[in-house]
């Protein structure tokens, strides 16, 4: 709210957070979506959740697929909107094996992950503040889309991320960091906020 104000200086501004958890419809199968890993997978490796925003592809295939990732099971979660094209870009330039699971969105998805991977997507602020291990991708040929200062761990190399693919570890500092600063645009309670900020004003 501080930096809007800072922006719109003669704007009045109110920050109330985010209202998309509060219009998703979620539910939890973590049971159903374990069975179905290891029926298509028949083997547990450790689970890398690559979650796409909109048109952030190239981060993913200049990184990762630079990477040993043998022992790790990939799931790819595109963005609602670019479901089909990011599939296909997938299947085009993703030099890894990655399976899909239509049944299932993101959230539920990033419950049972080891590790969750983004660019662009906000799929990476949700992760940390399930207490996820999260790493954002960022190709330092595209201008960037998001606060490098934000909470999240960067890489724009791939050495960096094979280093940190040994030893995935929580990073408690950043947790604390993002929930201090953002935590209310996740809290769930942007509605409540918005419905106060209308009773006001009407």
């Amino acid at each position: 709210n501080k930096l809007l104000k800072k922006t719109f200086k003669q704007i009045k501004t109110f920050a109330i957070g985010s209202l998309k958890l509060t219009l998703s419809d979620f539910k939890f199968k973590k049971k159903l979506i374990k069975k179905k890993i290891f029926y298509l997978k028949g083997t547990k490796k450790k689970i890398i959740l690559i979650c796409t925003g909109i048109n952030d592809y190239d981060a993913f295939f200049k990184i990762m697929n630079n990477c040993n990732l043998k022992n790790f099971l990939c799931i790819l979660s595109c963005h609602p909107m670019e479901k089909e094209k990011g599939l296909e870009i997938f299947n085009k330039n993703f030099k890894h094996k990655f399976i899909i699971l239509k049944d299932f969105n993101s959230r539920e998805l990033l419950k049972i992950s080891d590790l969750v991977v983004v660019s662009s997507s906000a799929m990476g602020h949700e992760a940390l503040i399930a207490k996820k291990n999260v790493i954002r991708l960022f190709d330092s040929r595209c201008p960037p889309l998001f606060d490098f200062d934000d909470g999240l761990i960067t890489i724009s190399n791939h050495k960096l991320l094979q280093k940190m693919l040994t030893n995935i570890k929580f990073n408690k500092y950043k947790f604390k960091k993002f929930i201090k600063n953002s935590y209310y645009m996740y809290d769930n309670k942007g509605h409540i906020r918005l419905l106060k900020f209308l009773e006001k004003i009407s």
